[in-house]
Formats: structure tokens, C-alpha cells, sequence
């Protein structure tokens, strides 16, 4: 399990490399890690990563016609301390 300092890392990178992008859409692996919470990402902009505790937090912004409404991720790195993500190719 990452310790303080490694998540902090991960943190900063992730809020280096993902603030102000995108996500366009969203895959849900395994549901039951959602709970009973809808999982309605797309076209949502990431404003942040920070870190809660042990916790990496994505902050997200929602633009829907009634006004702006924010959102989060919370994500534990688990056992082996890695986050995978995909870029895929901008569209044109």
C-alpha cells in the first residue's frame, strides 16, 4: 500500500497532466464499487486532483443548461499503488 509522500505524488502528477481536460465518456468495470451512485461522466471537465488522507480526489465540473455542478472521484491506490488511464486521440 503507497504511503503519505507516494500519494501526494501521484497526486501532483495526475493535476499536472489531467486539469482542464475532458472526459468524454466512462466504463464501469465492475459496478459494485459505484454503490448505488449513477456513474455520469461524460462531457465533464476535471478541474483538480488532490489528495484526501490516502485518497487521490478527482474534482470535476458538470455544465448543464440550470448552471455548473461539481462532482468528485475519490480513488484508493489499493495494494500496488497504480492509477491506469488511456489517452485516446483528440477528434477532429
Amino acid at each position: 500500500m503507497p504511503e503519505l509522500p507516494e500519494v501526494e505524488t501521484v497526486c501532483r502528477q495526475l493535476d499536472h497532466l489531467l486539469r482542464g481536460q475532458e472526459i468524454r465518456s466512462s466504463h464501469v468495470i465492475d459496478p459494485k464499487l459505484l454503490g448505488k451512485v449513477p456513474l455520469k461522466f461524460s462531457n465533464t471537465l476535471i478541474r483538480g486532483v488532490f489528495r484526501l488522507a490516502k485518497n487521490v480526489v478527482l474534482h470535476l465540473e458538470t455544465q448543464k443548461a440550470s448552471g455548473n455542478f461539481s462532482s468528485y472521484i475519490l480513488v484508493h491506490l489499493r495494494m500496488t499503488g497504480r492509477l491506469i488511464f488511456r489517452e485516446y486521440p483528440k477528434q477532429k
